[in-house]
């Protein structure tokens, strides 16, 4: 006789029903009161973001804001490396479409935290869900309980609210028939109609609302992409040792670091003594030794950079040998001085003719230059690990052209030029300036017009009143959302133009 299985043994051996196994929940992104707070943000950031006529302003500034908190609001597997970098992002890009409308400001605002949302993180998440973004969570998981907890509410209001849709639909087609062919009816629909209008109209229901209602459920849907679930990172893996290689040429790094120092020595040394205390020696121009210079500098520092990273790579010997690592470290202080050579070169090129866009252009580029260096220096001690720093240099590559964004070259030089114009008489302008890329009538209407009172050309005059009227038309159909400060500065100074010519 088989002896009775006990029911704690039978419910142990059968597998759980889907009511019965416990909900998984993303983590990834934060819940509760944060993804409904996030979907407002995302909403109207898309409502704010989405292009107008007449350029970007503050509400793509705003917009901005409010997309890029909303990201960092809802993500919980940012670093905060990424949660920095992303910050700044977003000041940059609000100066820039505030200051001067940066169509390159509004496209990385929203394309980079798209990007990064896409790539592999650094911060360990644990992925403790099968959810690949916070509506799929939501209608698979939230909206099947809800249902499960109120089915049969659900089964009689669902009929209901379908035949009243019905039935709506049934007297409007029936009323319109009848009031074709019937005169009294005809009354009644307009009498119906008028009464339609005057609820639109009180409400305000207009093509411009239903556009906005558009963005807002687009920004909805938008509101997906921030809940993107990351992919897999691999753990990393401790770096094997490396083993001492026993090269034919042992001493090539040294002796390529010193023969290159030695050359720089001799750039160094002379700028140092000539160039930087303005003391030119006898029998070379000073044109061609403090104007001339600086493209081949810069040729040089560039390949003494591509010399370092190959020598200081991990599987080198450079960083294994004394006197290698010292040559290194001096060849960059000797390259940063160079740096510092070819600023005082563009500092008395302006002191003589004054500021160009191709002047600012070449003083932010030797910014980036400089921060090349500073990653070269963390590159060298951290024995070639180049990888782990491709990611940082992006973000400041990024968010360095960002900020070189804001304020166009050649609306840095024209505002210099006429800050000191004052005190640099000597300085001579013209309007054949504006006929090659040194400037722009477009970029910097006050300079152009500073020019033609000083050197009034017929030419330049024409580029002037065609800006300025174009400028005065698009005032007049400006709103809040396209205001920037260099577009109205411009737009007020335009119609004084127009007024004295």
């Amino acid at each position: 006789m088989d002896t009775p299985t006990a029911p704690s043994d039978v419910e142990a051996k059968l597998p759980p029903t889907p009511e019965t196994i416990p909900a998984e929940e993303p983590s990834w992104w934060r819940l509760g009161w944060v993804p409904f707070a996030v979907l407002v943000m995302a909403a109207a950031a898309a409502d704010l973001l989405f292009p107008r006529l007449y350029g970007f302003g503050v509400a793509a500034a705003i917009g901005v804001l409010l997309g890029v908190g909303a990201l960092l609001l809802l993500r919980r597997d940012f670093s905060r490396g990424e949660h920095i970098f992303l910050g700044v992002l977003a000041l940059i890009s609000f100066s820039g479409l505030l200051i001067n409308g940066s169509i390159l400001c509004w496209m990385a605002a929203i394309a980079i935290p798209f990007a990064l949302v896409l790539m592999p993180g650094k911060q360990a998440v644990p992925a403790t869900a099968k959810y690949l973004n916070w509506w799929q969570f939501w209608f698979s998981h939230r909206i099947r309980e809800e249902v499960s907890n109120r089915a049969g509410r659900i089964k009689k209001i669902l009929p209901l609210l379908l035949s009243i849709l019905i039935g709506i639909i049934s007297f409007i087609f029936f009323l319109c028939i009848f009031a074709s062919g019937n005169p009294v009816v005809e009354l009644v629909w307009n009498a119906i109609a008028d009464a339609w209008n005057s609820v639109v109209a009180f409400l305000n229901l207009n093509w411009e609302f239903c556009f906005h209602v558009l963005c807002w459920g687009a920004g909805g849907l938008w509101f997906g992409i921030y809940t993107f679930k990351r992919p897999e990172i691999n753990l990393p893996v401790a770096p094997a040792p490396i083993e001492k290689s026993h090269s034919i040429l042992p001493y090539l790094s040294p002796c390529i670091l010193i023969g290159t120092n030695l050359a720089f020595l001799i750039a160094t040394s002379t700028d140092v003594a000539f160039l930087w205390l303005h003391r030119i020696p006898e029998g070379i121009s000073q044109t061609d030794y403090l104007y001339d210079g600086a493209a081949s500098i810069t040729w040089a520092a560039a390949i003494a950079s591509l010399l370092l990273v190959v020598l200081f790579r991990r599987s080198g010997s450079a960083h294994r040998s004394t006197v290698s690592r010292i040559a290194g470290y001096a060849l960059l202080i000797q390259t940063f001085v160079l740096a510092v050579s070819v600023y005082m070169r563009l500092y008395y090129q302006v002191e003589a003719y004054g500021f160009t866009a191709r002047r600012v252009l070449a003083a932010e580029s030797i910014m980036m230059g400089v921060a090349g260096l500073v990653f070269l220096l963390i590159y060298m001690n951290r024995q070639g690990q180049l990888w782990s720093l491709l990611r940082p240099i992006a973000g400041i590559v990024v968010l360095l052209l960002l900020s070189f964004s804001i304020i166009s070259p050649s609306q840095i030089a024209g505002d210099l030029n006429m800050h000191y114009a004052s005190t640099h008489s000597h300085w001579k302008f013209s309007g054949k300036d504006f006929n090659y890329r040194a400037f722009s009538v477009q970029k910097n209407l006050a300079f152009a017009w500073y020019v033609y009172q000083q050197c009034p050309d017929m030419d330049l005059r024409y580029k002037i009143v065609s800006r300025c009227q174009n400028l005065v038309q698009r005032a007049e159909k400006r709103s809040w959302r396209n205001y920037s400060i260099y577009a109205s500065q411009d737009e007020k100074l335009a119609a004084e133009i127009l007024k004295q010519l």
